[in-house]
């Protein structure tokens, strides 16, 4: 006799002896209580026996197609006031001569100003720095404004990635891979575990690129000259990601 047989009978002869008897209907439930609970457990323990877990990811090599440039202006005076002037001049003819490239987006960035320390503790002057963000997936007119940018800045970061709208274009594809490769994967592991058949616990889809990415390969020529060339960039490639994670039950 199995052991669920058995101790549906023991709870019919429980219900019967607190009839016949004295037994408080308390300890009775309390008794039933611990009979099901085994229950549960043993039914849970049996439920995931034939569960396996494991995870599927797909990848492309993708094309960075929006380039990222910083720039900035350093400049040092005697006094805070011709810092901020300076630094103001500047970020105005930048933006001025950005709004010439309207493919490229301008937007101005950071600027912080502090004084420069004798040895005695005395105060020599100030300094000053702004920063200008450059973003555009026209990588030939944003050679052409750092050009023409670098009389009045300098080129202090590079950065390539994939375009917003480009990764979700290509998430869009690999989600729906990987999960081609988990019901596949699903199959495999299943007849490798003698089984004729599964079913899905649960899964997860998840993108595996966050932030900015490292291109694979990325190239600009700078040239420093007294008459500055337009930049030319070359952005290389990034790795986009998929990855599927679940479980599933083996049907024997």
């Amino acid at each position: 006799m199995g052991a669920f047989c058995m101790k549906k009978q023991l709870l019919s002869t429980l219900l019967l002896s607190s009839l016949k008897s004295r037994v408080t209907s308390s300890t009775v439930l309390g008794l039933i209580g611990v009979l099901l609970s085994q229950n549960l457990q043993a039914t849970t323990s049996a439920t995931n026996y034939n569960q396996i877990s494991f995870s599927t990811e797909v990848k492309e090599v993708v094309a960075n197609d929006q380039i990222k440039i910083a720039l900035t202006k350093t400049t040092q005076s005697s006094d805070a006031k011709t810092v901020a002037q300076t630094l103001t001049q500047t970020i105005n003819q930048a933006n001025a001569i950005a709004k010439k490239y309207p493919s490229v987006k301008a937007k101005t960035g950071h600027q912080s100003a502090y004084p420069r320390y004798s040895n005695n503790g005395k105060i020599l002057g100030f300094t000053g720095s702004i920063s200008l963000e450059l973003t555009s997936q026209d990588f030939e007119q944003a050679g052409d404004l750092v050009a023409e940018l670098q009389s009045l800045m300098v080129v202090d970061d590079i950065e390539f990635r994939v375009s917003d709208t480009t990764k979700q274009q290509i998430e869009q594809k690999l989600m729906t891979q990987a999960a081609k490769r988990f019901q596949d994967e699903a199959k495999t592991v299943s007849l490798a575990f003698g089984a004729n058949d599964y079913k899905i616990v649960q899964v997860s889809l998840d993108s595996q690129n966050q932030g900015y990415y490292q291109p694979m390969a990325a190239s600009l020529s700078l040239r420093k000259s007294a008459e500055i060339s337009p930049q030319e960039f070359v952005g290389g490639d990034s790795q986009l990601s998929y990855k599927a994670t679940g479980t599933i039950e083996l049907i024997k």
